[in-house]
């Protein structure tokens, strides 16, 4: 009679996964805790005006979808058939995002008006890009700002006149 076989991977697979955990001690999360930290208080502080800005982001990107759309939306594309890139708004909203954010120049135009929209286009782009890195810079700033005061702040309470007299 043949004796049943055993099979080990379920352990080794245990076994495995414990070496991929040393690996993440290789990355050192300890030594980035502090900006890990930082970040999380410029985005806690910014929040509300970062919500804003995407707000405006999505209202921009839907607008210029849509004048891609209504300059491009009834031209036909190669071979007589209608264009597939600008056929409806979502589907001009998937090729003005490239152009936005300076990826690439999104689909050929046909007309006078698309081509001068596209050329527009990556301009707003760069702004929709620019509003979230000024949030989040002057968040930075004023944090940091925030972390000195309250430095000065407890350097002065330990050196205050009233306190020395006191002692």
């Amino acid at each position: 009679r043949a004796l049943p076989s055993v099979s080990f991977t379920g352990s080794l697979s245990f076994l495995r996964s414990l070496r991929m955990m040393r690996l993440f001690s290789l990355f050192k999360f300890e030594r980035y805790a502090r900006s890990f930290n930082l970040l999380a208080r410029v985005f806690a502080a910014k929040s509300s005006e970062l919500t804003i800005a995407g707000f405006i982001s999505l209202v921009l990107l839907l607008m210029c979808s849509s004048v891609m759309y209504l300059c491009e939306g009834g031209q036909k594309g190669a071979g007589g058939a209608p264009s597939a890139a600008f056929g409806s708004i979502p589907a001009a909203v998937l090729a003005t995002v490239p152009a936005m954010l300076g990826g690439g120049f999104g689909p050929p135009v046909a007309t006078v008006p698309g081509a001068v929209a596209s050329l527009v286009i990556p301009f707003v782009g760069v702004s929709l890009l620019a509003m979230p890195t000024a949030i989040l810079g002057a968040g930075f700033v004023e944090v940091r700002a925030g972390r000195r005061r309250a430095r000065r702040g407890a350097s002065r309470a330990r050196l205050s006149p009233l306190r020395i007299l006191r002692l």
